[in-house]
């Protein structure tokens, strides 16, 4: 190696003057470790459009077929979904120059409303199948497994007993691509829209300001075939509608700016559930040949093998049922031959904890903590108290995600026509966006995080009540108790039933009032 004098005298290596900062660490070139460690970046569209159809196709395999995959998306799906999200409705009533009691009158009315056509698959699905509820489930799951998905607002004929024309139709994300045509860049899946002259990404169509305008759907599946499979034609649905409503929501999670398709949950962590998989069914299928074999003959002279198998015949091997070898059968080793015990040596000692600590490295790449992911829960209350806490940090960021790009979307849909048919008054709605905000506002109210030792999470959520750092309403809800307002009335008429029967329990106390209440 060449070396030359600094000022201060000290010889140093030629090409090391020139580090600093990260060049001598993450940005070095020399070292052994990353040495040959030298990927290529790029755009996100270059990086990701032209793999995404295989990662999403290996993706949906190891979620059929990975246990890993399984658990990790339904686990999410469970906790950020659950059952379905719940609207409780929050308008801004004092902007609007309302009092408590009328703010209440509506938003009961207006959820009661939100029920007639998000809680029937016939008013909600354009097919006709799910409600939002379930509808919500697969949209996550879905954007989970494979990247993103996509909803389409649809019209239907409204008719008496359904008086909503607003519906929703799923598209999975294998049918929004780039139009084959004389504009594709062929292996990148970008192209170039002969209507607008747009760039398009991935069936994702944007204008020069790199804003989305338009999503290109073909009529069928990329690998689909059979002789129902039409001619593939591609439809171009515009973004938005001249109201300004939105014709089609994107339900995505990008990680890089101006990066117009999402990607698999499972693409982080697709290679440790792949070779898993592999090391499972390896120690599974060698635990079931094991598991047939019982007995092991030695060879104790040649005689005795030649006896056996007959001369010539030594590489043929043995057959244990020509021996007379069957299940729960006393064996009598023909002559020349040793019968000892088999020991099987499978399942290796050593599978179980490695398979939980590949689980638990994959389950925290993903979101979920180890003991989630296996569904195993042997901690301590303080270890799994906190496991629970980090998990539930996630777990509401995607619900919040999911609460924007398809709740709120979703309750305007409705809600703007509502008012159009005026079945819901909202004076406003269409002539001031500060009046329309204010009238949608809304909370979506999922699933609880369970509780782990019931009485310290109930005398919790009384403390903070108590002292004003959270509502009985919302601690009823997280508790997953059902609505504060509901239980009150249930509880007032329970106690007076008990009342009237001479039984009296806890510490209720009834004070007639004499009229309504006027909150909610």
């Amino acid at each position: 190696m060449r070396y030359y004098k600094s000022k201060s005298g000290f010889l140093i290596p030629f090409g090391t003057a020139s580090k600093q900062g990260w060049g001598e660490t993450a940005g070095d070139t020399q070292r052994k470790e990353t040495r040959n460690f030298n990927p290529v970046s790029g755009s996100p569209t270059g990086d990701l459009d032209r793999y995404n159809p295989r990662i999403r196709s290996r993706a949906r395999a190891l979620y059929i077929s990975g246990s890993l995959g399984t658990a990790l998306v339904n686990t999410k799906t469970l906790n950020v979904v659950g059952t379905g999200l719940e609207l409780n409705s929050r308008i801004d009533y004092e902007f609007l120059g309302m009092t408590r009691k009328e703010a209440s009158q509506w938003q009961k009315k207006t959820e009661f409303e939100w029920s007639l056509w998000a809680k029937d698959a016939r008013n909600f699905d354009a097919a006709g199948i799910d409600d939002f509820d379930t509808a919500t489930i697969k949209a996550f799951k879905n954007a989970c497994i494979s990247g993103d998905i996509f909803a389409a607002r649809q019209w239907a004929k409204s008719t008496r007993m359904q008086p909503y024309a607003t519906r929703i139709r799923l598209i999975e994300a294998d049918r929004c691509s780039t139009p084959d045509t004389d504009g594709l860049t062929r292996g990148t899946a970008q192209g170039v829209c002969k209507a607008t002259g747009n760039k398009i990404f991935d069936g994702v169509e944007v204008d020069k300001n790199r804003r989305v305008t338009a999503f290109h759907f073909r009529s069928n599946y990329p690998n689909e075939r059979g002789v129902e499979t039409p001619e593939t034609k591609w439809t171009r649905v515009a973004a938005e509608d001249k109201a300004g409503l939105r014709n089609v929501l994107h339900i995505v999670m990008a990680d890089r700016p101006e990066q117009y398709r999402g990607v698999s949950a499972i693409a982080p962590i697709m290679t440790q559930i792949l070779q898993l998989r592999r090391y499972t069914d390896a120690e599974l299928m060698a635990a079931i040949v094991q598991s047939y074999i019982a007995i092991v003959y030695k060879q104790t002279s040649q005689d005795g093998i030649s006896g056996v198998f007959g001369d010539g015949d030594m590489e043929a091997g043995l057959n244990l049922n020509e021996l007379g070898g069957s299940m729960g059968e006393a064996i009598v080793a023909p002559y020349g031959l040793e019968a000892t015990a088999f020991q099987p040596t499978h399942p290796a000692t050593k599978y179980p904890e490695f398979y939980r600590t590949r689980a638990v490295e994959a389950g925290a790449a993903g979101g979920v903590s180890g003991g989630s992911i296996l569904r195993e829960f042997t901690n301590s209350y303080s270890a799994s108290r906190a496991a629970m806490l980090a998990d539930w940090k996630d777990f509401k960021v995607q619900r919040k995600w999911l609460s924007k790009c398809w709740c709120n979307p979703m309750y305007e849909f409705w809600l703007s026509e509502a008012v159009a048919r005026g079945r819901i008054q909202a004076r406003g709605f269409f002539d001031d966006p500060a009046r329309r905000r204010a009238f949608l506002g809304s909370e979506w109210i999922g699933a609880p995080a369970g509780q782990i030792d019931p009485v310290k999470e109930v005398n919790a959520q009384i403390l903070a009540c108590q002292n004003g750092l959270n509502t009985w309403e919302n601690a009823t809800m997280e508790l997953g108790n059902g609505y504060f307002g509901d239980n009150i009335a249930k509880l007032h008429d329970e106690i007076q039933r008990l009342r009237e029967a001479g039984i009296q329990i806890g510490s209720f106390e009834i004070e007639e009032t004499g009229g309504d209440d006027d909150g909610k």
